[in-house]
């Protein structure tokens, strides 16, 4: 959960900066979202570490008959197999639209690219609720003076120092696709730890055999299948 919200600061310090010299700090706002999404990406692989770490070390399954987590552990081989295809699906889908333009743009038919002069995939959810925030003042908030942010549209500029601070951002088919990818990296990695949490078992067996018995691999291999079956 603190990792969600570590990615929602990152991508709302710089789509609406709190601060005046911030929002013209590009640079600052450039390491400000890289910050936060390595911070993202730490406590996301570290949570799923110590889900697994508790499952190797402290998880007992003879005390915990029948419960939530023995239920998830039976059907793991489906829900790793799932993911699994859920992830190759987010990929193809997600990359397969920037290597058609690169092939469409190698063949010089720009005509076919998915760009807001050719193919449009606009996101049209996300426009939504741009417009339905900045009619707010006059529909949903009639008595707001005016709307929580530039960002949502109008024709405002706000200028610090000669340089721009903050104006209205209109969405089109390369946010659509930048945000694409974004959503892949997440849930791809989303997907993957809950693999590695209910596929500890096998980790299990492999430190126990090694603990006792020394490293005798067939002896490993015949528990882990053992295991997962």
């Amino acid at each position: 959960m603190l990792g969600s919200l570590t990615i929602v600061v990152a991508h709302h310090m710089y789509s609406m900066p709190p601060y005046p010299y911030l929002a013209t700090g590009y640079g600052t706002q450039l390491s400000l979202f890289t910050h936060h999404m390595w911070i993202d990406g730490f406590l996301i692989v570290g949570a799923a570490a110590h889900a697994a770490i508790f499952m190797v070390r402290d998880y007992d399954p003879t005390t915990r008959y029948h419960d939530l987590l023995d239920r998830v552990l039976r059907h793991r081989d489906a829900i790793i197999s799932h993911l699994n295809w859920a992830c190759i699906f987010l990929g193809f889908h997600s990359f397969g639209l920037y290597i058609y333009n690169d092939t469409m743009s190698a063949l010089g038919r720009p005509q076919d690219m998915f760009s807001d002069t050719a193919i449009q995939l606009q996101p049209v959810f996300a426009q939504w609720i741009q417009n339905t925030h900045a009619l707010a003042p006059s529909a949903t908030a009639p008595g707001a003076t005016t709307s929580t942010s530039l960002t949502w549209g109008g024709s405002d500029l706000v200028a610090v120092g000669g340089k721009v601070a903050l104006l209205p951002i209109p969405l089109g088919t390369a946010d659509f696709l930048v945000h694409h990818i974004h959503a892949l990296t997440i849930h791809v990695t989303r997907g993957n730890m809950p693999s590695i949490r209910v596929g500890s078992c096998i980790l299990r067996v492999i430190l126990d055999v090694q603990r006792n018995f020394g490293s005798n691999i067939p002896f490993q291999l015949e528990n882990a299948i053992r295991c997962l079956g």
